[in-house]
Order: C-alpha cells, then structure tokens, then sequence
C-alpha cells in the first residue's frame, strides 16, 4: 500500500483521526482503487489538498540509503495485537458532569474493566459507565494510539490477577467488592456501638 508521509500521520493522530483514515483509506482500495490513488484521495479528504500533493511519498528523500521506512503502520511490539491499537471508533462525545451524578463509588480494576470490555463498542453511554474516570479513560484510549497501546500493556494487565489467586479465590471477590461490602458493615456497627453508648 502507498505511503503516507510522517507528517501527515503524526497530524491525523493528533487530531484523532488516523483510525478513520487507514478504515476510509482500505475502503477505497476494496472498491478498486489503486492504493496509491487511494492514499492520495484520503490524505485530500482529512488534509487538504496541498497535504494531498506529496501524498505516495515514503517521506525518506533525505535518507536514500537506508530501507524505507513503512509509516502507515504504528509502531507494534511482538506482544502487541494490532487489531487492538489500530482501529477504534471515534471517542463519544463530551457529556455534561450531571450525567454521573448518583453513581456510587467505584474501584481502578472495576473502571479499567469497563473500558476495557466498551473500547470497541459504538454505542456507548454514560448511563452505562460506572464513573467519569472511566468514561475519560475510554476517550483518551480512542483518541490517542499509543495511549490505548499503554492501557492494554500497563493497566489491563494489572487487572489480571496471578495464577495462585484464581485458585485460592472465587473470581467474583477479586474485584474489591467483598472489601467495599466489609467496610459498610463496619461502618454500621461503628454507628450502632455510638448510638448505643451515647457517643456522638
């Protein structure tokens, strides 16, 4: 497939739109297009058309020795999937603080496992997230590349508990839930001995 020079792509990721130029991009080379053309008619619709211009261009003129460096691809690890950092939808849009208002408090693992579970998912609400943390952790991942990158390397893979704590433990207490339910009873029996000894 043609090049796109590493300007162009360091733009499209900053505006957050590079996921959608590859997909728009593909589209155009499965309905026919050569992929040069292709390259040239994307670059042109989210850059303008003098951007188009140099379009097809490795962007390597200045370094003719070495190999051409492929620049349309991100730059994925052995252990990375590339279906997870490359293509995402859009991130939802902005939505007013009110929209979490009411929700109770939630753990990192609970927050990091809904992004996780929703980083694909068109249709998402904020009814259906469980905190604003949450929700600006799904956004960050679809804006930026190698911030989605760095949730699945750094932080879904601390949500994974060890071999040894799966079998010693029901998979439902791993999340804190049995911890948060503790603390509550404590609480009350906290108020309940206040009460009962006329402490304030």
């Amino acid at each position: 497939m043609a090049k796109t020079r590493a300007e162009h792509k360091k733009m499209l990721i900053e505006r957050g739109q590079w996921a959608e130029f590859v997909a728009y991009r593909s589209s155009l080379v499965v309905g026919g297009m050569a992929a040069a053309k292709a390259n040239k008619a994307a670059v042109e619709k989210f850059l303008g058309e003098e951007a188009a211009e140099s379009a097809g261009e490795d962007g390597s003129r200045n370094n003719k020795k070495g190999p051409k460096e492929d620049v349309d691809r991100p730059k994925i690890k052995a252990n990375e999937d590339p279906g997870l950092i490359s293509s995402v939808p859009k991130p939802p849009p902005p939505v007013a603080r009110d929209a979490f208002d009411g929700k109770p408090p939630c753990g990192e693992i609970r927050n990091i496992k809904w992004v996780a579970d929703n980083m694909r998912i068109v249709d998402v609400h904020p009814e259906d997230c469980p905190s604003m943390r949450a929700w600006n952790l799904l956004c960050e991942c679809r804006e930026n590349t190698y911030f989605r990158s760095n949730f699945w390397k750094d932080h879904y893979g601390k949500t994974i508990p060890a071999k040894s704590t799966l079998d010693d433990a029901d998979a439902s207490e791993i999340d804190g839930t049995p911890t948060l339910a503790l603390l509550k009873k404590i609480r009350k029996a906290s108020e309940k001995a206040q009460k009962l000894s006329g402490v304030d």
